[in-house]
């Protein structure tokens, strides 16, 4: 890939957003932040303890200096500490070393092409909400199931192309 630069090892210089990179082998990585440079400094001292207490510290001071933070109302406080316990502190760079190990894994044939598109196909998560496809338990709202199908109008159109009956019948018996 373009945006993994190589060394004899494998990859060190990963560009993981337009002017942004991260060295994995130096520790370095770029982050874009206004001013003030807080959020980097945030998070190496979270990393750098790895302790849900500094996560929580750390929270709590960005969710300051975005605003609207009150440390005396409990509920942003239990905000921070469950951020900090669900999300367990990881090294920045120990996330961009997994991410640039996945995202360069090589696929040198078609067969590697089609293993990688099927597993990540049945991994994916996919809700398909056309009303044609509900049941005809869903009531009046999808009409009677696939007769909904001929509802929609691309497919009148489809079907009255070649349909033995006239467009007038058709539209007398939808209704």
């Amino acid at each position: 890939m373009d945006h993994v630069l190589r060394s004899g090892n494998g990859p060190t210089k990963w560009t993981y957003a337009t002017g942004l990179s991260a060295d994995v082998a130096t520790g370095a990585y770029d982050f874009r932040d206004d001013e003030a440079g807080e959020v980097p400094s945030l998070l190496r001292e979270a990393s750098a303890s790895g302790s849900v207490e500094d996560t929580t510290d750390m929270m709590r001071t960005l969710l300051r200096r975005w605003g609207g933070y009150d440390d005396a109302d409990d509920r942003w406080r239990t905000f921070a500490a469950n951020v900090a316990v669900m999300v367990p502190p990881t090294p920045v760079l120990d996330v961009l070393t997994e991410l640039v190990a996945q995202s360069t894994e090589a696929l040198k044939d078609e067969l590697a092409i089609a293993t990688y598109v099927a597993d990540s196909v049945a991994s994916t998560w996919a809700i398909d909400v056309h009303t044609h496809l509900f049941p005809p338990s869903h009531d009046a709202l999808m009409l009677w199931g696939i007769d909904a199908l001929l509802t929609y109008h691309y497919l009148v159109a489809e079907y009255l192309m070649t349909a033995p009956v006239a467009p007038e019948t058709f539209l007398v018996r939808l209704h």
